[in-house]
């Protein structure tokens, strides 16, 4: 395995991490299906978005990245389905989190394979 962009270690189990968690997807696809416009002609319509990188490993997406998306999405579930219209600043935090984990994973599929990925 080539190191991990977020812990550092070299030699970990690699692991398929979600840029956009399985749960958000679900959700978003209660309302119909993600259409994806590639611009070129290419159009894909899909119910789930499945956008991985290999650049995590083990550790860290089963541990401190599974806890954030553990937590983010006990706050973020109620607003997306408007059944709650109240952020505590704690659930501020915890999106604010979240939203940083998230941004950050999206940036290691747009960098080539061939060059490092460091966080």
């Amino acid at each position: 395995m080539r190191t991990c962009a977020f812990c550092g270690h070299a030699g970990s189990k690699p692991s398929r991490e979600h840029v956009f968690p399985e749960w958000l997807s679900r959700i978003g696809a209660e309302y119909g299906n993600y259409v994806m416009d590639y611009g070129n002609g290419k159009v894909i319509s899909t119910p789930l978005i499945e956008v991985v990188t290999k650049r995590v490993c083990l550790e860290c997406n089963t541990g401190w990245m599974a806890r954030v998306e553990d937590t983010a999405v006990k706050v973020m579930e109620p607003l997306l389905r408007a059944s709650t219209s109240v952020i505590s600043e704690t659930d501020r935090w915890v999106i604010a989190r979240w939203f940083t984990k998230t941004v950050l994973t999206a940036s290691l599929v747009v960098v080539p394979r061939s060059e490092p990925a460091w966080i």
